[in-house]
């Protein structure tokens, strides 16, 4: 309901101001007159005295798109509407539009633009991009990609370049605003290509990226269901109004007030399916509480399995929403100490720039610091390749810690490394879950203390309907998906009969499994079969060649 109410109460609103902005590219003059006199009006001090001679339209929007009070962002939208002569209601609210930093609001260099064109083709942007929204068609989309590649690589503009789209379309244009870019990432695992100016985006892989989400939002799973969903999901998961930056004091009361009443999305085991988990729900609720019970959990399994995938959505659905601030990530490997991970003595400069040894705490005692501190909510420790550290010497005196029936203070130990009449124990609210590789023979073997404190889950390759719905609503054909499963899993029997190979050589689901839209699914297909498929194999099959180009004919005689 609050998403429906969103596009309700303010899209339209924004649609008619950038409209009636379109006349103004020929009378400039009257538009910066009227900017002056609000920005002299409600004191911006990134508008005054910087001897503005020409104003572009997504300067114009951003006027009321920054960093400050709801209420003065009504108040300029309602003068900047009765200037146009817009008549459409001003918006309520603001709840996920993206804004501009306080600090970077203006879409141009004032000591340039008199001399450049870079207000000039702002302008041109701006009007093709809201006749390619009307009309979308092969020529205006080609235009429209060599423009964005000129206007984003100028001055001041970069990624704004998105969230200015956003605001004139927000039904035909998504904003890549760092929020954005992060859920669309994290959450939605989707890539965003980054070859343009600067490492941006190109105009190309903007329209790819929004041709994706456009799939997207089509399928059953897909918790938004256009670009303004979109947009308050990653608003929501950065933690609402914490991101805006502040005019003035009595804004930032107001932002802290409003942070108060943010709501948190829930997360649990549907929503897990929901991102691409191919395993039943009865599963996920076994894995759940078998982590639950123990306290400390081993997904373990063979390469492209999902492992590290499923390890961190597993403790967002322990903790209940998505927080990295009680989710806690770190990768094991032969170098990895007790001294990186407990405690150990660092070198810390002083203030004098003179560095001394202290006692610096590592990731797992600082978490089981907060979640002393915080006794009603749950912290979670994702380490993943545990077997790729001496996990005995790492843990130290935590492996008798992290048992489950020792988890309260009367099991207190002194560390290692400890401080004054100190001593530590893991409270039973803070959880442990770990990945580990089967296929890697040469990795640590797992110290049997250690065994005895974790519980096991072994996840398999699933070739499964699940699987075949999330391809096919990635592009890939229904035939090319039974092709895969078909020779995948009689691979894998061989694999697993193979006495020098075994079961946990297998290869999963993962390779075949696309993180965004595929257009071109031959090529994508020999892609993945050529650089990923057929290396593993020549690992396998030293001396046998035959058997590599065996299966290598098999994967690609689909073609």
């Amino acid at each position: 309901m609050k998403q429906q109410h969103m596009q309700n109460s303010w899209t339209a609103f924004y649609q008619a101001i950038a409209q009636a902005l379109v006349p103004y590219e020929i009378q400039r003059t009257v538009l910066l007159q009227w900017v002056m006199h609000v920005a002299q009006h409600y004191q911006l001090s990134y508008l005054l005295g910087k001897n503005l001679q020409d104003i572009c339209p997504f300067t114009v929007m951003g006027m009321f798109n920054r960093g400050m009070t709801q209420e003065k962002r009504r108040a300029i939208a309602t003068e900047l509407a009765e200037f146009l002569k817009v008549n459409v209601a001003v918006p309520q609210n603001f709840d996920g539009i993206p804004i501009l930093n306080n600090q970077s609001s203006l879409f141009f260099n004032p000591a340039h633009a008199n001399v450049s064109n870079d207000i000039e083709q702002l302008w041109r942007f701006f009007v093709l991009a809201l006749n390619y929204a009307k009309q979308d068609n092969l020529v205006l989309s080609q235009e429209f990609c060599v423009q964005y590649d000129q206007v984003s690589a100028q001055y001041a503009v970069g990624w704004n370049l998105s969230m200015g789209l956003f605001w004139l379309a927000p039904d035909h244009f998504m904003s890549l605003d760092s929020q954005s870019q992060a859920y669309i990432e994290q959450d939605l695992r989707l890539d965003i290509e980054r070859k343009g100016s600067k490492g941006r985006c190109r105009g190309q892989d903007y329209l790819a990226l929004k041709c994706t989400l456009l799939h997207y939002f089509q399928t059953p799973y897909a918790l938004a269901r256009n670009f303004v969903e979109l947009a308050l999901y990653a608003w929501q998961q950065a933690g609402g109004l914490k991101s805006l930056a502040n005019d003035n004091d009595d804004d930032l009361t107001e932002i802290e007030t409003a942070l108060q009443e943010v709501p948190i999305e829930s997360y649990d085991l549907v929503r897990i399916q929901q991102e691409g988990c191919f395993l039943a729900l009865a599963e996920l609720e076994k894995l759940q509480q078998r982590l639950l019970h123990k306290k400390n959990l081993i997904l373990q399994g063979p390469s492209g399995t999902g492992k590290t995938w499923l390890a961190k959505r597993l403790a967002y659905s322990i903790v209940g929403h998505q927080d990295d601030a009680h989710v806690v990530s770190m990768q094991f490997h032969a170098n990895t100490s007790y001294e990186d991970f407990i405690r150990g003595w660092r070198p810390v400069a002083d203030s004098n720039g003179q560095h001394q040894l202290q006692l610096v705490d590592g990731p797992f005692l600082q978490l089981i610091k907060k979640a002393q501190q915080s006794p009603n909510d749950r912290f979670v420790m994702v380490i993943e390749e545990i077997n790729r550290g001496q996990t005995a010497h790492i843990f130290g005196e935590m492996l008798t810690l992290l048992e489950s029936s020792k988890r309260a203070e009367q099991h207190a130990l002194s560390l290692t490394y400890a401080k004054a009449n100190e001593k530590v124990y893991v409270p039973e609210n803070l959880y442990v879950i770990a990945t580990m590789n089967t296929a890697d023979r040469s990795l640590n073997p797992l110290d049997f203390a250690l065994k005895r404190r974790f519980a096991f889950a072994t996840l398999k390759p699933c070739f499964n309907q699940a699987w075949r719905d999330y391809g096919m609503q990635h592009g890939l054909s229904e035939n090319l998906l039974h092709h895969i499963a078909d020779v995948t899993q009689e691979l894998n029997q061989q694999i697993a009969e193979n006495p020098y190979l075994g079961q946990g050589m297998v290869l999963g689901h993962s390779y075949f499994s696309p993180h965004s839209w595929v257009d071109h699914e031959k090529q994508w297909y020999v892609e993945i079969v050529e650089s990923e498929i057929v290396p593993i194999l020549e690992s396998y099959f030293l001396d046998d060649a035959d058997q590599v180009e065996t299966w290598s004919m098999r994967f690609l005689e689909w073609l």
